[in-house]
């Protein structure tokens, strides 16, 4: 680690970004349910936008599946419902774990991944 080379005993302002988190409300899902989407911050003023990025990782690969903009961080959250309905999208074969990502956009902070959701796209096919 370099030494500090400026002037002891002074404050010495510096940017720090804000911390976000973002996860899921659950861990498994069918296709079609409501799951939540839940962003934590601190230090953002209400107001901010905010995008969030559903991403399909599929053998490491990680591929967006969509998009939700025009989002706004209120009180240092957001709870924001979602419905898995990804009938049109363009989803990686074989794909059940999903992640998101949050980014604010000012100032320029993104989120760490969130853990994974695991979505069961195709009904279960039962034998009687």
């Amino acid at each position: 680690m370099p030494v500090f080379d400026g002037v002891h005993d002074h404050s010495h302002p510096a940017p720090l970004p804000p911390p976000v988190r973002v996860s899921w409300s659950r861990e498994r899902a069918w296709h079609k349910e409501e799951v939540i989407i839940a962003v934590r911050t601190a230090f953002v003023p209400d107001g901010a936008p905010l995008e969030l990025a559903i991403c399909a990782t599929n053998g490491g690969q990680v591929t967006e599946i969509d998009k939700l903009t025009g989002l706004a961080i209120r009180g240092n959250m957001l709870d924001r419902n979602y419905v898995i309905d990804w009938k049109d999208k363009n989803i990686p074969a074989g794909s059940r774990d999903f992640i998101v990502r949050a980014h604010l956009t000012d100032p320029d902070v993104t989120s760490p991944d969130s853990d994974v959701l695991m979505v069961d796209l195709v009904p279960p096919a039962l034998s009687y």
